[in-house]
């Protein structure tokens, strides 16, 4: 896996253990070593799932790698998907749609 992909995936999941309030939009949350960035692209809100978002995550060697994030109550981050290739993988059926952000 490409270190900075690894390090985005450890900041989540890391928020995920230590159940912190991270927003989609705090990532990366410190690594600046490397020249990358993370970016929320869509989010939906679903009755059962919560809130989830699909992140885009770039660095210069790699094509994007997509991840989707769902927050539980209270804002924290309570589980992530895989990290995949095409986003609309990660796309699930919602009770209320998917938004571009």
């Amino acid at each position: 896996m490409e270190p900075y992909l690894k390090h985005i995936i450890n900041e989540i999941d890391y928020c995920i253990k230590k159940q912190r309030h991270n927003d989609a939009f705090d990532f990366p949350i410190d690594y600046p070593e490397v020249e990358g960035n993370v970016k929320p692209i869509l989010s939906a809100y679903d009755k059962k799932h919560g809130l989830i978002f699909i992140l885009e995550i770039k660095a210069d060697a790699i094509p994007p790698i997509y991840v989707s994030i769902m927050y539980g109550d209270g804002g924290v981050i309570i589980k992530r998907s895989k990290p995949t290739k095409n986003f609309e993988d990660l796309k699930i059926e919602t009770s209320e749609g998917w938004i571009n952000l």
